[in-house]
């Protein structure tokens, strides 16, 4: 060889030199920019493994841990086929699987929860309701036991009513009864005897001559018919107090006649107690001459004021109706 060729080999040669050391350099790049991609997952798969351990993180996740698990081999297999075929399509179909995997995970895990919650609440409004029928329940049942209460106090009060209706009945029966035998037996006296009523008292007179002897405390014969009747009204009308007041005329000593008409007043006394009179009703009382109804100056004068009054107090007033 020549020089001259050798002059113009010795460029090539470096030239050659050079694009060899490119090629190796360009093949160091490009293996580093493997090596790269194998280190540094893409953004892609990093989203997905976010996404998926928020979603395990989750109330829904922890419900669906085994539909997670998939999910995670899906992105642990996109990141298998990126350290193999970084731009291979797989990756990106392993990442959007990986990502609908934890999506329905998360759906499934949400319907869990909200299916729990539908139990919870129906639990909870079953208790509440079971409560409240419970509580109902009571309130009628209680409503009910009062209302019978009150339906056998009604019924009671009723009976209560009834009797004392019937009791008055009988009372005013009895009354109209012993008001007809009193008047009965009060129009029997009159023929017999002086009937007057005087400040709400009545006043029964019988002369003394027709009772007794002249002088005398001794009752004669006659006297039975008119102190039976006297008798008659007076246990005809027992609520009634009794004064039986003996009387004489002027004639003789003021001392004998008051031993002599208190004696013919304690006599009338006895014959009525004899006769049905309660003792503790009636009491006697001798007044001698004094309040003469007549003038002792002639025989009619000093009969008229010989004589015995039986008085029957005032009736007792109506007890005063109990209040209601």
């Amino acid at each position: 060889m020549n020089r001259a060729n050798l002059l113009r080999s010795k460029p090539e040669r470096l030239d050659m030199k050079k694009r060899s050391s490119l090629l190796i350099l360009c093949g160091s790049l490009t293996l580093t920019s493997v090596a790269c991609g194998a280190a540094h997952p893409s953004i892609e798969i990093a989203n997905a493994r976010t996404a998926l351990v928020a979603a395990q993180q989750s109330p829904e996740g922890r419900r669906v841990p085994a539909e997670l698990l998939v999910a995670q081999r899906s992105i642990e297999a996109a990141e298998r086929a990126q350290e193999d075929e970084p731009d291979s399509s797989e990756v990106t179909d392993l990442v959007y699987i990986a990502d609908r995997q934890t999506r329905i995970a998360v759906a499934h895990g949400r319907r869990m929860v909200l299916a729990e919650q539908v139990e919870t609440n129906q639990a909870a409004y079953q208790h509440d309701l079971e409560t409240t029928n419970r509580s109902t329940r009571d309130q009628l049942e209680n409503t009910e036991a009062a209302l019978s209460a009150t339906g056998t106090q009604v019924a009671n009060a009723n009976v209560a009513l009834a009797q004392q209706g019937a009791a008055l009945e009988t009372e005013r029966a009895a009354r109209v009864d012993a008001e007809r035998r009193a008047s009965e037996a009060m129009t029997r006296l009159q023929a017999l005897a002086s009937v007057r009523e005087q400040n709400n008292e009545t006043v029964i007179t019988i002369l003394g001559a027709l009772l007794f002897r002249s002088g005398g405390s001794q009752m004669l014969s006659g006297a039975n018919d008119r102190l039976m009747a006297v008798a008659s009204v007076l246990t005809e009308q027992p609520t009634r107090n009794v004064t039986i007041t003996g009387y004489t005329d002027s004639t003789g000593s003021a001392a004998s006649n008051e031993t002599l008409s208190l004696a013919r007043a304690e006599g009338v006394r006895s014959f009525l107690i004899s006769h049905g009179v309660s003792p503790e009703r009636v009491r006697a009382v001798g007044r001698g001459p004094s309040d003469p109804v007549a003038d002792n100056g002639t025989s009619e004068g000093r009969a008229n004021n010989r004589r015995v009054e039986i008085v029957l107090g005032a009736p007792p007033a109506p007890a005063a109706t109990a209040a209601r």
